[in-house]
C-alpha cells in the first residue's frame, strides 16, 4: 500500500512539472513572437499629402476640383460633363482622405524587375491627387493578388510593389457610378413645397398653395394647398394625405444607372412614360419621368437630362387618384365667421341664428334660444360633412326636386351654400358652386336631423 502511494505521488510530480514546462515554453514562444512581430517594419503609406489641402483628383476620365469647399466634376472624357452628373460631395471627401495617405499591407517586392508579374507594366487604373501647392500623387492599380483579398499598387517615382486592401483599392479604381450622387430628393419639407403636378394616362393632378384671399368655399379649411385640377371647383387638399406621398420621397436612392446617352427612349417606355410628376420648393424644381417597371423598380429620368436610371417607390404615383389627396369635407365654417344658417329640403327647415362673440355667444334655432352644448352637437355635424365618393364617369343631371341646401350668411355679407340631389338609395350627389362632382351618404345627412331633433331649449 505504501509503495502504491509513492508510485502515485512521483506520477503527480511529474505532471506538474511537464505543466510548469509547457506553460514557460508557451510564454517564452508568444515573447519571442511578440519581438519579432515588434521588429518588422511598419507598413509604408503612400502619397503622404495633407487631405485638407487635395484640390484636384483625376481618375477614370473624370477631373474633379475643390471650388468653394465643394467638389465639381469639371471633365469628362475630357470634354465638359453634362450638368445634371452631379458628384456626390461625401464620396468625393472620403476619396480625398484615403488617397491622400493610402495605407498599404506590406510591400510586396522591392525593386521588382518584372512588373507584369502584378500587372502593373498595363495598370488597369491610374489616380492622380494634387494640392494647393501643387505636389502630386500618383498611384497605379494593378491585378489582384493570388488569395484576391487585396491588390498591388505603385505610386510614381516610387520602384517598390505594395499591397492595398480592397477598401483601399476601391478608392483608387472609383468610376463615375461610384461618385455620383444617388438621391434625387433631398429633405422635402412640406412647408417649403409651393407646387406639385402629377400625369398619368388617367389624371392630371395640378397642387398649389393656397391662395390669400382664400375661395369662400375654403375659407375655414385647414388646408395649405389647393388642388385646381382634375376637378372643376378647386378643392382643399389633405395635408397628411400629401405629406404620406411625399416622405418616402427622401433621400429616395437612384439604384442603377443605366445608360447616360440613350439612343432612344423606347426600351425604357420613356418615350411615352406612364407617369410625370414635378415638385416645386421655391427657385427650386424637379420633374420626373416615369417608365417601365423592372421588377422592384422603374426605368425614370430627369425631364431635362438624358440618362436613364432605376429607381423604386414610384408606384404611388403612377397609381395616384386625387380623390385620394382631396380634403374631403365638403364645407367647413367656422362657427365665429357665419351670423346665420339655414337648411331647407329634408325632414323639416332648420333656420339657426348666433348673437354675441366667444363665451357670450348665445344660439337659436327657428327661433328658441338654445342650449349651447346640444346646438353645437347639430352645429358639427353640418360643417362636417364630407364627400364619401366621386360620381361615376363625372356626369350627372339632377332629375328629382327633393333637394336640400345649406346655406350659411357670412359675416362680411356674403352667403355661401351647397345642395344635396337624391343621387339613389344610399347617396345624394353634392352641387357646390354650380359644379356636382362627388357623392355624399343619405347618412350623414340623416344624422344632421337627427342631431336637431336632440337640441335642447330654454323655454
Amino acid at each position: 500500500m505504501a509503495k502504491k502511494n509513492k508510485t502515485m505521488i512521483i506520477a503527480l510530480g511529474v505532471l506538474i512539472l511537464l505543466g510548469v514546462g509547457y506553460y514557460g515554453a508557451t510564454i517564452h514562444s508568444r515573447n519571442r513572437a511578440d519581438a519579432s512581430f515588434d521588429q518588422l517594419p511598419p507598413a509604408p503609406t503612400l502619397g503622404n499629402l495633407d487631405s485638407s489641402e487635395i484640390v484636384r483628383i483625376e481618375g477614370s476620365g473624370m477631373v474633379f476640383e475643390k471650388q468653394d469647399e465643394r467638389w465639381e466634376l469639371v471633365s469628362l472624357n475630357g470634354e465638359a460633363p453634362p450638368d445634371w452628373i452631379v458628384p456626390d460631395q461625401n464620396i468625393l471627401r472620403s476619396l480625398s482622405f484615403v488617397l491622400a495617405t493610402l495605407r498599404t499591407e506590406r510591400m510586396a517586392e522591392e525593386y521588382p524587375e518584372d512588373l507584369s508579374v502584378y500587372g502593373l507594366d498595363t495598370p488597369s487604373f491610374r489616380t492622380i491627387l494634387t494640392d494647393s501647392h501643387g505636389n502630386t500623387a500618383v498611384y497605379l492599380l494593378g491585378d489582384m493578388t493570388p488569395f484576391r483579398t487585396s491588390y498591388f499598387v505603385m505610386e510614381e517615382g516610387n520602384p517598390n510593389v505594395f499591397v492595398i486592401d480592397v477598401f483601399a483599392a476601391l478608392h483608387v479604381r472609383f468610376t463615375l457610378d461610384d461618385i455620383r450622387s444617388r438621391f434625387l430628393f433631398p429633405h422635402l419639407p412640406l412647408h417649403a413645397l409651393t407646387r406639385m403636378q402629377v400625369e398619368t394616362s388617367e389624371t392630371l393632378i395640378d397642387i398649389s398653395r393656397m391662395p390669400e384671399p382664400r375661395p369662400r368655399h375654403l375659407i375655414s379649411t385647414f388646408s395649405h394647398f389647393v388642388m385646381t385640377s382634375p376637378y372643376r371647383l378647386p378643392r382643399g387638399v389633405d395635408n397628411q394625405a400629401l405629406e404620406s406621398l411625399l416622405t418616402p420621397l427622401n433621400n429616395r436612392r437612384i439604384e442603377q444607372f443605366v445608360n447616360d446617352f440613350p439612343s432612344s427612349l423606347s426600351p425604357y417606355g420613356l418615350d411615352n412614360p406612364v407617369g410625370r410628376f414635378l415638385l416645386e420648393f421655391g427657385e427650386a424644381s424637379i420633374e420626373l419621368l416615369i417608365g417601365n417597371s423592372t421588377g422592384t423598380a422603374r426605368y425614370a429620368k430627369l425631364a431635362n437630362a438624358s440618362g436613364v436610371f432605376t429607381i423604386s417607390g414610384l408606384e404611388p404615383f403612377v397609381n395616384i387618384r386625387p380623390f385620394a389627396l382631396m380634403d374631403k369635407l365638403v364645407l367647413l365654417m367656422g362657427i365665429n365667421e357665419i351670423t346665420q344658417l339655414s337648411i331647407s329640403g329634408g325632414e323639416r327647415p332648420l333656420n339657426a341664428a348666433f348673437e354675441g362673440e366667444g363665451r357670450d355667444m348665445v344660439f337659436f334655432l327657428n327661433g328658441r334660444r338654445a342650449d349651447e352644448r346640444s346646438f353645437r352637437a347639430l352645429f358639427q355635424n353640418v360643417i362636417i360633412l364630407s364627400a364619401d365618393a366621386e360620381i361615376p364617369d363625372g356626369n350627372f343631371s339632377p332629375a328629382s326636386p327633393e333637394n336640400i341646401t345649406i346655406e350659411y350668411h357670412l359675416k362680411n355679407g356674403e352667403r355661401v351654400s351647397i345642395t344635396f340631389f337624391p343621387f339613389n338609395r344610399d347617396f345624394y350627389a353634392l352641387s357646390q358652386e354650380g359644379t356636382i362632382e362627388f357623392l355624399v351618404a343619405r347618412s350623414q345627412i340623416r344624422r344632421m336631423f337627427q342631431s336637431a331633433d336632440m337640441v335642447d331649449y330654454y323655454d
